[in-house]
């Protein structure tokens, strides 16, 4: 079976060993020819057939095993990118459920010994459509195993580095434009795996493996993407943060900081090989429930339901949180409005209602904002009251303020504050003070001279 970078290293490493044939199968024409290609050059005396087909077209598979009778599966095609099956929640029903239904049954037809799937660590406790599409799919590979007792398995492992559409080809990408590289959070972590390395896994898993065996490829601690990113960056002999910056855009939908190979509580027992684990799955749908279930969310992607099929998987899929994804998140994907019609007519008007008013609110403002006293659209100045200087000294302290805008009592400048603590030298005399005759102007302003006296020097009114 052909998928992407993972079918292609299986077609090389199984051409090693000098099968009989070997049949690429794939719906991606161009995959395909550049597979043979590849093959054909390095392996002149295999038989090597390629087929073009659609694993979502049942009959058309059926016919394919039937005239091939393949005796050994690998089933590697799936749609993997989890922020793309968010959106398009149909596809990754019909191409990850649907297909290797179809596959499995074609399998079971021709009487095939061994069929290995090829899962994701996105399948525990499924946050995605796309991780909780592949649990379903690795339900199905395990109840055909228990019905027919047939060499069934699946073989679950995390992320390939090099494989298509993975990290460090994008990474390579963003450093050669000079960056920024995006990540989505800086805590962000993932299990990684070069893809011989892992395709060497999965044959040594599917040579040992029993009827419905699901096996866990040992893949270390988990790496920081950030880490990975800065490696790459210096490998690149750039400097990270100088160079080329790293910028976080939030982690998008279905997306979790970090993933894990079985659920917590499953018992596990070591195989032959150190690297490869096997896991008592016991949490799974059989028989009737099993085809209920794919029926369900079979019609629901015909009928393009997308928010039905997410509540099903929800409901459905062991440790699924699915059903704690945004509401908004959710109307996204099925491309619906989260607003019923009624709801979007209110808030429209609403909207028009604020337009309508908003040149009356801003011209209250400019109102407002005008200086205090004056009105608008007047070309008189307000009259102000007498000035201060009109008032003789000894009766500064009488004369109430008429506006908050007028001192009549000024204060005394630095240069003429005497301390409490001394006498001064020269006391101001009453007559001392002069008085204005002059008729009061539009800004009046207090001077120096009508100042009062200081405080510790009395002074006596004129009789």
């Amino acid at each position: 079976m052909r998928g992407g970078s993972i079918g292609l290293e299986l077609c090389r490493q199984v051409a090693r060993w000098n099968p009989g044939e070997l049949i690429l199968l794939g719906h991606g024409e161009n995959s395909i020819f550049e597979a043979m290609l590849e093959l054909r050059e390095t392996f002149p005396s295999l038989p090597i057939i390629p087929v073009i087909a659609d694993v979502r077209d049942v009959e058309r598979i059926r016919d394919i095993f039937a005239s091939q009778q393949p005796k050994v599966v690998f089933h590697t095609a799936a749609h993997k990118h989890v922020s793309l099956m968010e959106l398009n929640v149909e596809e990754a029903v019909t191409n990850n459920v649907l297909g290797t239904k179809s596959v499995v049954d074609a399998a079971l037809a021709c009487s095939s010994e061994h069929f290995v799937l090829i899962s994701t660590d996105k399948a525990v406790h499924p946050k995605s459509v796309m991780g909780a599409t592949k649990r379903v799919a690795e339900m199905i590979v395990h109840d055909a195993a228990e019905r027919f007792g047939r060499t069934f398995v699946t073989v679950r492992f995390g992320n390939v580095l090099g494989s298509r559409g993975s990290i460090v080809p994008i990474f390579k990408r963003q450093i050669a434009k000079g960056g920024p590289i995006t990540i989505t959070h800086p805590e962000m972590k993932r299990f990684f795996m070069t893809v011989p390395e892992a395709v060497h896994l999965v044959m040594q898993a599917s040579s040992m493996g029993a009827a419905g065996d699901l096996f866990v490829l040992k893949m270390g601690k988990q790496i920081r993407i950030v880490d990975l990113a800065e490696d790459l960056i210096r490998l690149s002999g750039l400097e990270p943060g100088k160079d080329v910056q790293i910028q976080f855009t939030g982690i998008r939908p279905g997306e979790k900081l970090s993933e894990e190979l079985w659920d917590e509580g499953l018992n596990y027992t070591e195989t032959e090989h150190p690297d490869i684990v096997r896991v008592e799955e016991n949490n799974m749908m059989y028989g009737e429930t099993l085809q209920a279930a794919i029926d369900e969310l079979v019609r629901l992607a015909h009928e393009g339901d997308g928010q039905a099929i997410v509540g099903l998987l929800s409901e459905r899929v062991p440790g699924s949180v699915l059903g704690l994804q945004p509401w908004y998140h959710r109307h996204a994907m099925d491309n619906t409005n989260p607003l019923d019609p009624s709801r979007r007519r209110l808030y429209l008007i609403l909207a028009g209602v604020i337009l309508a008013t908003l040149p009356c609110y801003c011209a209250g403002w400019i109102a407002i904002r005008r200086a205090p006293g004056r009105t608008l659209g007047a070309s008189t100045p307000t009259p102000t009251p007498a000035s201060a200087t009109s008032v003789p000294a000894d009766t500064l302290t009488a004369v109430p303020s008429p506006t908050p805008t007028v001192t009549l009592t000024p204060t005394v400048t630095p240069t003429a504050f005497i301390p409490p603590s001394r006498t001064p030298t020269a006391s101001p005399s009453p007559t001392e003070t002069p008085t204005s005759t002059e008729p009061p102007t539009d800004t009046p302003a207090p001077t120096e001279t009508s100042s009062p006296p200081p405080t510790d020097t009395p002074v006596t009114p004129d009789p």
